[in-house]
């Protein structure tokens, strides 16, 4: 088996040309079509528009992949090993058609058990416990933990799972140059020592420094694509964000996106230390949610999480992640019982 298909070579030359987007090729393209009649397609959509040699193109593009680094791949919308979609109301937009990956791509499969874990950059001692004991009770699950092998949360994400679980890193870099840098060796042993995956949408650098912040942005949107559940650790406001950039809420992006798409959403509390503003994030969603932020105990919480009407979002302690994970995986166990009662089979991701 080789690094790359016919369609993956197909799809990153195709999106090289200007007007060529995901959708695009979502709606355009289907994988028994050749590079010919892909090209013929381009330029009936462009028309005037069109000015790009196809097979000059692909030339630099198959350049670049077979420069890869050992145990890289690629994947891309008609490959047989292309992952599948967990949710319906996905904009096509925002779908991939293409992935480098390294590790085991059958943990991106809809049927695989992924919650990811997110947060902030620079978290205190205390935050940091939290995290890794909610994390110890969620790992109880046959969980994949899936982060964005940033530094912070996204590392201990990681690192919490032993070699008896799994782990993704989602990454906003190509897999050739891990950002970043300082969790290289991290990177290396998701995929060497915790049955791992790395994955990423680019295969070359970017552009200029407003392509890298626009990868950081869309990496993003697949944590939440690729899970069952986005569980924000703590973060800073878009506010605190907008006043002081050193204060990150870049996990805004991806908890936004998981409503959006309608995967379910927790933040984490804990009442001895959640008046830091790095909670302020958490507690903006808390608000959104109708829950009052300045009277948050162990009551009000239950009562919260009880409610049938927050089935999509839920406060996680210490003490309940057993039950809400627990609760979680039975979910998605009755949810694949009924999926395969009803089509008899798993969808591909871009049977929508």
């Amino acid at each position: 088996m080789g690094k790359y298909s016919q369609n993956v070579l197909n799809i990153l030359t195709a999106l090289e040309c200007k007007g060529v987007s995901n959708r695009w090729v979502i709606d355009n393209y289907h994988p028994n079509m050749t590079s010919q009649e892909l090209d013929e397609r381009i330029r009936n959509t462009l028309q005037n528009k069109y000015c790009f040699d196809f097979f000059e193109k692909m030339e630099e593009v198959e350049s670049y992949l077979d420069k890869s680094g050992e145990g890289i791949r690629f994947t891309a919308f008609g490959d047989e090993d292309f992952p599948t979609c967990r949710f319906k109301q996905i904009n096509k937009t925002d779908l991939p058609v293409f992935l480098a990956y390294k590790g085991d791509l059958n943990l991106l499969r809809g049927n695989n058990f992924n919650i990811a874990v997110i947060g902030l950059l620079n978290p205190t001692s205390e935050i940091e416990s939290l995290e890794r004991a909610v994390l110890k009770e969620i790992l109880k699950f046959d969980t994949t933990i899936v982060s964005g092998l940033a530094l912070g949360c996204d590392s201990i994400a990681h690192e919490s799972v032993s070699s008896e679980n799994c782990t993704i890193a989602i990454l906003p870099s190509t897999l050739e140059d891990i950002l970043p840098k300082r969790n290289t060796a991290l990177a290396d042993d998701i995929v060497a020592n915790k049955n791992g995956l790395l994955i990423s949408e680019y295969y070359k650098p970017p552009t200029n420094r407003y392509d890298m912040i626009g990868r950081y942005t869309r990496r993003d949107r697949l944590q939440a694509l690729f899970s069952d559940m986005v569980i924000l650790t703590a973060s800073y406001s878009e506010f605190d964000s907008k006043r002081d950039k050193k204060k990150d809420s870049g996990s805004r992006h991806a908890m936004g996106k998981a409503k959006e798409y309608g995967i379910k959403r927790a933040v984490m509390h804990d009442e001895n230390i959640f008046d830091n503003e790095m909670f302020n994030l958490n507690r903006e969603l808390i608000k959104y949610e109708g829950l009052d932020v300045s009277n948050l105990n162990q009551e009000s919480i239950k009562a919260f999480n009880a409610n049938k009407s927050n089935r999509g979002f839920k406060i996680i302690t210490r003490d309940n992640a057993e039950s809400i994970i627990k609760g979680l995986k039975k979910w998605k166990e009755e949810a694949k019982e009924c999926q395969e009662k009803f089509k008899g089979k798993q969808e591909n991701l871009f049977d929508i």
